[in-house]
């Protein structure tokens, strides 16, 4: 006679990772909807041909290591491969999607899957070094771009200068609501519903804020900001940016206004394009 299975006892589970019953019921909710099939059709272009692909997210678990915390997500496309797996270093939403601090930069790693050399510890190979160098990489580089506040860029620059950016922020709401600042280490960007938006960055300096929008290039655009005398700092080829430095005075100025929200405009339509 099989013996029963005693019921969950979530007022102990809870005591013993210092959660409310709540928080342990929402966690549960969301464990058991990370294990449901999840599939999306994906257009794939190989060798000139148009490749339909049904990619079937099986699975989504957390990865506690020496280089902290990373989400692996497991897969199902039905290629001659099969079977995949993916590592993330990223926020989950509440969707299980990762919200990365920067998405307009991703540091990517395509790996063999040696599961001898990774799993099993096989020598024969050094796969297993170039996977957790990688996890390391990817500990340093998020440590690089960490999270700061209002108060980090006041500090950094002034009072005046960001609330210069709270005046491009404005205007980036009036092209499309519901955009706020990210504060981040070397820049402050802007974000929508918890997803970076890295069309536009700014740096509150002392005196003056650098502004960098991110557009294809053309001599027209590159026109314009010539002659509206705003400090022109040239067009980044590498980043695809146009790069300019204002005053409070010139953000002010109803004919360099313009020009800055036409040149916001253009990195948003690009962006969303």
């Amino acid at each position: 006679m099989a013996s029963q299975v005693p019921p969950v006892d979530l007022n102990q589970i809870a005591v013993r990772n210092n959660m409310t019953v709540e928080e342990v019921e929402q966690f549960i909710a969301a464990i058991r909807e990370s294990m449901e099939p999840f599939t999306k059709r994906v257009l794939v272009r190989e060798d000139g041909v148009d490749c339909w692909y049904a990619v079937e997210r099986r699975g989504v678990g957390v990865l506690n290591t020496p280089n902290g915390k990373f989400w692996q997500f497991d897969f199902l496309i039905d290629d001659h491969w099969g079977k995949y797996s993916v590592i993330v270093r990223a926020r989950l939403n509440t969707a299980f999607m990762p919200v990365f601090q920067n998405d307009t930069q991703l540091v990517l790693r395509t790996d063999s899957g040696c599961e001898t050399g990774q799993v099993f510890g096989d020598l024969s190979c050094e796969c297993y070094d170039q996977l957790h160098l990688a996890l390391k990489k990817l500990d340093e580089d998020e440590k690089v771009a960490e999270v700061t506040d209002r108060t980090y860029w006041v500090e950094k620059g002034s009072e005046k200068t960001v609330k210069m950016a709270d005046t491009i922020l404005e205007w980036a709401n009036e092209i499309e609501p519901g955009y706020e600042l990210k504060y981040n280490k070397f820049y402050i960007s802007l974000a929508k519903d918890e997803r970076p938006r890295n069309f536009i960055t700014v740096r509150p300096q002392r005196s003056r804020l650098r502004i960098d929008f991110k557009a294809p290039f053309s001599e027209d655009n590159q026109k314009l900001i010539k002659e509206s005398d705003l400090e022109d700092m040239g067009y980044s080829r590498h980043w695809g940016v146009y790069r300019i430095s204002v005053t409070p005075q010139e953000i002010g100025d109803a004919s360099k206004q313009e020009v800055i929200k036409n040149l916001l405009r253009l990195a948003h339509d690009a962006f969303r394009q």
